[in-house]
């Protein structure tokens, strides 16, 4: 999308918000007097649906103004790929005998069949971030070696509280000076956090006669595939994984009350399936004042496409201002209440008890790792005359602190 189109763009979105305003009041105004507009209900359902689709745009977009420009290929990158598609195509691996040839845990080239050239992994790794929004929101490690990712964090006490609250709680204790200094002997409690990598296994079988089709580009082919799986895979796993060879998901860390402080806190809505009538200002203040403010820095709110169609209609009762603000030009995101706003389709539909909406640091209360490099093994053995296409990525992840995170949940007090 170019400047222009890109321009032109956000003008069309706040146009669009600007009309679904003046579509809501008007049928605000239309329940106020204990009746319906159908004209103005229909009215804010498409242009709803307008503003989801130029946002879409707008996200898709920013995301590939960020990545770096790599120009045009290198002489070493065309010769990399020419050789790695005569190894799709005979099986031939003389081209590729220079390169590097592992398996995801550093194994030998028999069991991990060739090294993706970069060119098509960085390619993949695109797609999978515009398909999997907390990629872009969460803290990720990227690996080179290894099978898991190590590193330490503070402990939490056996009330769910972290050893450096009780410091500043109670800081006069461990102050002293140069000539008596503090007698305090306590020392913070660290413990290791394990997250290990798993492994995304596409497969695809191809017939031998679509192969030799010089029209056909098997390695494009190959790159969608795998790109699309791993992305559907990799959002379904970032929310609803179990830990069990696959990353453990954000909603499967949940708790009703702030004591266990690696798992994420939900506020209750008091409406099953929605927000209380006059009450939603309130409920999100103070989902926002529960979230501790050495966390709001790098903020912002993670929600599905039916939570954004409510939130968009939401009002400060003061003044009645809109709480929504559209795409702008600065980064190309809508906001609510000052925050950042991520639209993810992985949520459920709005129902009772479930949760649609997630706010908070995700850099400090979610980690993802992964393998810098995939591999493919080729198989023209086990079902010929068709040849099959195995490829390998390694990935995981976990709520690493809860405390930095907290989840809206569409449920009665």
């Amino acid at each position: 999308m170019s400047n222009e189109q890109t321009l032109n763009a956000i003008t069309e979105l706040n146009q669009a918000f600007e009309a679904f305003k003046n579509a809501n009041d008007e049928r605000l105004n239309a329940l106020e007097k204990k009746s319906t507009d159908p004209i103005a209900v229909d009215k804010v359902e498409r242009l709803n649906t307008l503003m989801d689709h130029i946002s879409v745009k707008l996200n898709q977009a920013n995301t590939s103004t960020q990545r770096p420009f790599l120009g045009q290929s290198s002489d070493s990158d065309d010769l990399e790929l020419k050789a790695f598609n005569q190894y799709l195509l005979s099986g031939n691996k003389a081209g590729l005998a220079g390169l590097e040839t592992k398996y995801l845990d550093g194994s030998t080239p028999e069991k991990g069949g060739v090294l993706i050239p970069n060119v098509i992994s960085e390619h993949i790794d695109d797609v999978v971030k515009n398909l999997c929004p907390l990629m872009n929101l969460a803290h990720v490690v990227v690996m080179n070696t290894g099978t898991r990712y190590r590193f330490p964090r503070f402990k939490a006490d056996h009330n769910g509280g972290f050893k450096f609250n009780a410091y500043l709680a109670d800081g006069d204790k461990h102050w002293g000076n140069v000539s008596n200094p503090s007698d305090d002997k306590e020392e913070l409690q660290i413990e290791m956090v394990d997250i290990p990598l798993h492994t995304i296994n596409y497969k695809h079988k191809i017939a031998w006669d679509i192969m030799e089709n010089l029209s056909f580009d098997l390695i494009s082919f190959l790159k969608k595939g795998m790109s699309e799986y791993v992305g559907s895979k990799c959002n379904q796993a970032f929310f609803y994984g179990d830990g069990a060879k696959k990353p453990k998901g954000l909603l499967t860390e949940l708790v009703d009350n702030n004591t266990e402080k690696y798992k994420i806190e939900t506020i209750k809505t008091g409406e099953a399936g929605g927000l209380q009538e006059n009450g939603e200002y309130k409920v999100l203040l103070e989902l926002m004042a529960s979230l501790k403010s050495r966390y709001n820095t790098e903020a912002s709110w993670l929600m599905s496409r039916e939570a954004m169609k409510v939130f968009r209609g939401i009002k400060a009762p003061s003044d009645q201002r809109y709480l929504w603000t559209p795409n702008h030009i600065v980064d190309g995101t809508s906001s609510f209440l000052g925050y950042p706003v991520t639209q993810c389709d992985e949520f459920k539909p709005l129902s009772a008890n479930d949760v649609a909406v997630i706010f908070g640091n995700f850099k400090q209360g979610y980690t993802i790792v992964h393998r810098q490099d995939m591999s493919l093994i080729r198989d023209d053995m086990t079902s010929k005359p068709d040849v099959e296409f195995l490829m390998r990525y390694g990935y995981g992840g976990s709520v690493t602190n809860g405390e930095a995170l907290k989840a809206l949940k569409f449920c009665a007090m």
